[in-house]
């Protein structure tokens, strides 16, 4: 019924989404790559950073600048905050950038 929320065959996920559309902004810039995506077969998957798996790693290759990206759709969550907490303190302790995305879900129900 509610194939949306977790994508299939036919549906793909606001959050799977999202994902691929980072892909598509950095294929179609000169300067930034995502070398790293999870939940999509377009990227091999991102390594664990702080015993977290980041939504995608993204490069500027202009300034050099590497970013953790995760897409939330349930920030509010415990289990979310928790997951931010722990990329965001690992990418600090790299180094590296942190962008958190908030996704608005779709309302396909109607």
């Amino acid at each position: 019924m509610f194939d949306w929320l977790r994508g299939d065959d036919h549906t793909e996920s606001c959050h799977d989404r999202a994902i691929d559309d980072e892909i598509d902004a950095a294929v179609r810039s000169p300067f930034v790559d995502v070398p790293l995506a999870d939940h999509t077969d377009r990227r091999p998957d991102p390594p664990e950073i702080n015993g977290r798996v980041p939504d995608a790693i993204r490069v500027n290759e202009f300034t050099g600048e590497t970013t953790i990206i995760e897409k939330e759709t349930h920030p509010g969550t415990e289990h979310s905050q928790e997951q931010v907490a722990d990329l965001r303190e690992g990418a600090r302790r790299r180094g590296l950038g942190f962008d958190l995305d908030i996704i608005e879900e779709d309302d396909r129900l109607w």
